[in-house]
């Protein structure tokens, strides 16, 4: 027996899950939120999965694949050890920026408490892990019984973390946050902010694309003004992982205090959709200033600040930071892979209609399911 049921993250960006039965064990893959300002908490969490879990498998530790975390019941997670240390943390930072949106707040309190089993291994199955390139800790999971793998989030070119190559599969349900569109190199993002002129302001997360940033700007002999301390304390955690790393850490000193007087500069800020931290201080303290320019390098979350100033702010431009697979890495995973079924998450209905054509185009069958029907994987193949 092999069936799998979208909890979530198809057909739609953020509150990643899916539950998958092999043969008696179940588990789920991933179980995130998605920071809706606007709208009830039925659009923020995902479906409930079907009682008690064998495991919880945790591609990684972003908000939308782990922000759910306190509502399942499992007997164990499997997950890499950088994303258990972070688990904890990012519940925490839900329950401060949730609001009104907080899904049973006992659950997560207990959670916070509670002794959780951590496994780097499942006892349940046969599986095989490998590193997915987005952020540090993060995985794919492939199935061996069922020639099933799931990619997390995926980057398979990051200058900064480690990307193993794919296995083959006859499944594969796979990060399409991109959908088909081919973005620009990372490095043209060194054009925008090569300004003498300008305060340019980088909203981003505390962890993950903003390393990667920074990095870039210090090879390239570039020192920005300000970095939120919060991106800096994330470079320490990546120290005791460098066997996640491509490259070996070594920063220059660098200011974590806003300057009182804002020179022109690149100012690296917290947090990337602009709803708390730095990055809101700085909108607050530039916001009638014309000589600023705020750059968007990720998904903004529709009300969030920076999804407004994208719309009603013409210094605020968008510059995609690719941490997912475009349409070039997309064909380079199908090649690698070669799945007959493929199973994309992470994109809108827009998106999921155009990988219909790309899909006719590369030779292989795609799966749309619906949010919360069981599917016969076996009945398909």
């Amino acid at each position: 027996m092999f069936k799998l049921r979208v909890l979530g993250g198809v057909g739609e960006k953020g509150r990643v899950g899916f539950e998958v039965l092999i043969d008696g064990k179940k588990m789920v893959l991933d179980y995130g939120v998605k920071r809706k300002i606007m709208g009830g908490v039925d659009e923020v969490y995902p479906l409930k999965a079907s009682g008690e879990l064998d495991f919880l498998f945790l591609s990684h530790s972003h908000l939308d694949h782990v922000g759910a975390v306190p509502l399942l019941d499992f007997s164990y997670i499997v997950c890499s050890k950088p994303t258990f240390e972070l688990l904890k943390p990012q519940i925490k930072t839900w329950m401060k920026i949730s609001g009104k949106s907080l899904l049973n707040s006992e659950r997560y309190e207990s959670f916070l408490d509670r002794p959780l089993v951590f496994k780097e291994r499942s006892d349940d199955m046969r599986v095989v892990f490998g590193k997915s390139g987005h952020t540090v800790g993060s995985q794919w999971i492939f199935l061996k019984e069922c020639s099933f793998l799931y990619t997390g989030d995926i980057a398979i070119d990051s200058s900064l973390y480690t990307f193993d190559a794919l296995p083959r599969a006859n499944f594969l349900l796979v990060d399409t946050a991109y959908g088909i569109r081919k973005l620009k190199r990372r490095e043209e993002l060194l054009n925008l902010v090569d300004v003498k002129d300008k305060r340019i302001v980088l909203p981003l997360p505390r962890m993950g694309r903003s390393q990667e940033i920074l990095m870039e700007l210090l090879k390239n002999r570039i020192t920005p003004v300000f970095v939120d301390e919060k991106i800096i304390q994330g470079f320490g955690f990546l120290r005791k992982y460098e066997d996640w790393l491509k490259v070996k850490i070594d920063l220059p000193d660098l200011n974590t205090n806003l300057p009182d007087n804002l020179p022109y500069g690149i100012y690296l800020a917290t947090d990337g959709m602009m709803t708390s931290g730095s990055s809101v201080e700085l909108y607050r303290k530039l916001k009638d200033d014309g000589d600023t320019l705020f750059i968007i390098t990720g998904y903004v979350e529709e009300g969030t600040l920076g999804w407004k100033l994208l719309r009603q702010d013409d210094r605020t431009i968008s510059f995609t930071w690719k941490i997912h697979p475009d349409v070039e890495d997309l064909s380079k995973i199908i090649k690698m892979v070669e799945p007959e079924f493929v199973l994309p998450f992470h994109s809108d209905w827009e998106d999921l209609e155009e990988l219909r054509g790309f899909s006719e185009r590369n030779g292989f069958n795609i799966l749309i399911p619906k949010r919360g029907e069981f599917i016969n994987m076996e009945g398909i193949s």
